[in-house]
């Protein structure tokens, strides 16, 4: 079944999760978010990022579908419940999302305050190839 929502525009928070998903995750290949593979690291990120976007954004969860390589809305249902399981079964995957969630927040929170200060965009000094695929 194909997606009908249209992928939304790439928002500030939606690129500091994805760069913040690939710095704590490793290496990833390029467009690691949208591409279609089933390599069990770039779908387990991937899962990461649809649940971080939900969890921060106000968007749908068609549009995150759509934004994540125009998957359907019942694909980002499946990746939230397998992050909300690892965060219950793995304890190094737990540490490592609860480490993205609580730099996902202080960013959103931060971005409630500071309006242009790109210091606090990139996490940790981040080179991540999302900032050159954007860019």
């Amino acid at each position: 079944m194909a997606c009908a929502a249209q992928p939304p525009e790439m928002t500030d928070t939606m690129l500091f999760i994805l760069t913040n998903v690939e710095h704590h995750y490793g290496t990833l290949p390029p467009m690691w978010w949208a591409i279609k593979t089933r390599k069990r690291e770039v779908v387990t990120a991937r899962h990461i990022a649809m649940y971080m976007i939900d969890k921060y954004t106000d968007l749908s969860l068609a549009n995150i579908g759509a934004f994540c390589g125009r998957r359907d809305h019942t694909t980002v249902i499946h990746g939230k419940r397998n992050v909300e399981n690892l965060r219950l079964f793995d304890r190094v995957m737990c540490r490592m999302i609860d480490r993205i969630d609580s730099d996902t927040a202080a960013y959103v929170s931060d971005a409630m305050t500071v309006t242009d200060d790109s210091s606090t965009f990139w996490p940790r000094g981040a080179g991540s190839a999302v900032q050159h695929i954007i860019a």
